[in-house]
């Protein structure tokens, strides 16, 4: 049996480093989007992600969005650029500050909202045009609340996300979620694990877009329900 090879952890050692020398809250601005940061929740300007995803997205006017694993907001409040209404959901409540922090900031109270859940257990069930998801994609323990949004052992919130997410989810919806290859050689299988949830839950995917960093591909992909054009 060939041995799987290890992760490389010196990339996101090195972006744990950069949020953890912030202690006080700062502030920043990204594409026009005022952001106030809090300490221990991921920062969109450190990150390889946030604006990749954002680049990706297809929000239509007028649309519904459901915004998980929201950290700063960032992603939500981009897409409120052009959906009617958001809703930004996480389980921390530094990031639920953050969220509130930025939702003022960018004088979104009218469109956007935040919710502080473990996944989808304190969300009123109602179907969204649009479910966005940037789930922690390194399987690991977290040792801090910081480390919540990469390390996630065995990626079992995305295996609940996936298990879930149908009825929050119009038929002709469509969700985009963030991925890496970074598990291609475990058990996990990096691709064939979305292969696999969507055969298991009723969607089919597409990747829209490809993302290369070296020790690692991000994929933008998006998800509909089997039975949706």
């Amino acid at each position: 049996m060939t041995k799987a090879n290890p992760i490389d952890l010196h990339p996101v050692q090195r972006l744990l480093d950069k949020h953890r020398v912030h202690k006080e809250e700062y502030e920043l601005e990204i594409d026009g989007i005022k952001l106030r940061m809090v300490p221990n929740v991921f920062c969109p300007a450190y990150t390889n992600t946030s604006r990749f995803l954002t680049d990706n997205l297809t929000i239509n006017e007028g649309e519904s969005v459901l915004d998980m694993f929201s950290g700063s907001g960032f992603v939500g409040i981009c897409a409120a650029r052009i959906a009617s209404r958001v809703v930004c959901v996480d389980h921390s409540l530094n990031a639920i500050k953050c969220i509130k922090n930025n939702i003022k900031a960018n004088n979104l109270a009218n469109k956007v909202s935040s919710v502080k859940s473990d996944l989808f257990k304190a969300i009123k069930v109602e179907r969204f045009d649009v479910v966005i998801a940037n789930p922690p994609l390194l399987p690991g323990k977290p040792r801090t609340l910081l480390e919540t949004a990469v390390f996630d052992p065995g990626l079992k919130t995305t295996v609940k996300f996936f298990n879930n997410v149908s009825k929050y989810l119009k038929d002709n919806g469509r969700i985009y979620l963030l991925f890496s290859d970074v598990t291609k050689d475990s058990k996990l299988g990096g691709l064939k694990m979305i292969d696999d949830l969507c055969a298991e839950n009723g969607f089919k995917y597409k990747v829209v877009a490809t993302k290369p960093v070296g020790y690692e591909s991000y994929f933008v992909i998006e998800i509909k329900k089997e039975n949706n054009g």
